[in-house]
């Protein structure tokens, strides 16, 4: 097994993205089906409850892959944008999601509960009509732009 030993910046990305109470300095072990931590296996999909708004956003959806976000990334740095950081790990199925169909409402979801959406540009979304949407955010496929005010790389996205 290739484990990374997590630093103080892992920790806390893991504490925000696995919604973990505690995450002391362990193991993580990026997989095809997710993340292992300590050897507990931790997937995305823990986060949704049957009936949620974030299940209600999750059926417009679909995960994105690392190839489509990195296609998103080289037109943004065309458009003359910069990344804002570059991680040292894989971006995971199930960190970023592509939308398929554009709801009704977007919900305000916050913290691990929030989504990176990749909008394709036939999918239309008006940003100024759907209001705040917490701490998701929208990744625009058309104009190459988002809602993120941080835009960060991967090792599978460079």
């Amino acid at each position: 097994m290739d484990l990374t030993y997590l630093n103080q910046e892992e920790v806390e990305w893991a504490n925000h993205h696995l919604t973990l109470a505690t995450v002391s300095p362990d193991y993580l072990e990026v997989t095809a089906e997710g993340l292992k931590l300590s050897g507990l296996s931790a997937t995305w999909d823990h986060l949704v409850e049957p009936g949620s708004k974030r299940a209600k956003l999750r059926e417009h959806c679909t995960p994105a892959t690392p190839e489509l976000y990195r296609k998103w990334i080289i037109g943004y740095q065309n458009r003359g944008q910069k990344i804002h950081k570059f991680y040292g790990r894989p971006l995971v199925p199930g960190e970023f999601w592509l939308l398929r169909t554009a709801p009704k409402n977007f919900p305000r979801l916050y913290g691990a509960a929030a989504y990176q959406i990749i909008v394709p540009a036939d999918v239309k979304v008006d940003i100024s009509e759907i209001g705040d949407i917490g701490h998701s955010d929208l990744y625009f496929m058309k104009n190459f732009t988002t809602t993120d005010n941080y835009v960060y790389s991967y090792t599978n996205t460079r």
